[in-house]
């Protein structure tokens, strides 16, 4: 459904067909909001990526990066989520101790990174090699190449070995959202919880309580599973 689509039915809910009360950026937004809350709740969108830290152990997450699900270190061994408060129970120093990672917890000082602990940036290992030349080659698809050109001359290649991967829940676009029901309701139920002339919380609670019943089925799918999801089939 596009957005376009999504608004006409939406304002039919709200009994608000021109905008008068609420304007199609504000809907936008919360239709947003409602596509991220939806991935959250369900967890069915995941992604996963291979990550390099700096020498301070943060790595920037994907941008569609919506919550944790597991990750692991070199060793193949699991890093916990963990927020900076409790690393320090297990690491008086756990901004300067180096090691096979155990932990990750959210970078308070920048949005979008999180850091490692130990921090294995002394592990992780960058070679390059210096090819033979057997001509011009085409580099469209490998990367970027010098001055836009599509052809070029490689003469150092750069093998990475990451210090982990992880699988996340990521944040997928409302568009691609199959449950188009279940964002309205959502979206109808924060139009009707703003501090305004027309805040309603009876009729929030009752959008807010089917949308939960749109999305009951995924809990009790992660609820089977969680007993036996540590051997990884179910990542």
């Amino acid at each position: 459904m596009t957005e376009k689509e999504y608004l006409l039915r939406i304002r039919e809910y709200l009994h608000d067909p021109e905008g008068k009360v609420w304007n199609d950026d504000e809907l936008t937004k919360m239709l947003a909001q409602a596509a991220e809350t939806y991935s959250k709740d369900t967890g069915i969108f995941r992604g996963r990526f291979y990550f390099m830290v700096n020498s301070d152990g943060s790595f920037n997450l994907p941008k569609d990066f919506a919550s944790f699900v597991a990750w692991w270190n070199l060793s193949g061994k699991h890093i916990n989520a963990i927020s900076a408060t409790e690393v320090s129970r297990y690491y008086g120093d756990f901004s300067s101790v180096e090691g096979d990672a155990e932990f990750c917890y959210e970078d308070l000082d920048s949005i979008g990174k999180a850091r490692l602990c130990p921090n294995p940036y002394a592990k992780q290992d960058v070679k390059n090699y210096q090819p033979d030349s057997f001509g011009l080659i085409p580099l469209s698809g490998y990367g970027i190449p010098l001055h836009g050109q599509e052809y070029g001359l490689p003469t150092v290649i750069y093998k990475f070995n990451s210090c982990g991967d992880a699988v996340y829940i990521r944040t997928e676009e409302f568009e691609r959202i199959p449950d188009y029901i279940a964002l309205i309701y959502h979206v109808v139920y924060q139009a009707y919880t703003i501090d305004s002339d027309f805040q309603n919380t009876n009729k929030a609670d009752l959008y807010y309580s089917q949308y939960k019943r749109r999305i009951a089925h995924f809990g009790q799918i992660k609820a089977m599973v969680s007993s036996v999801k540590n051997g990884g089939r179910y990542y």
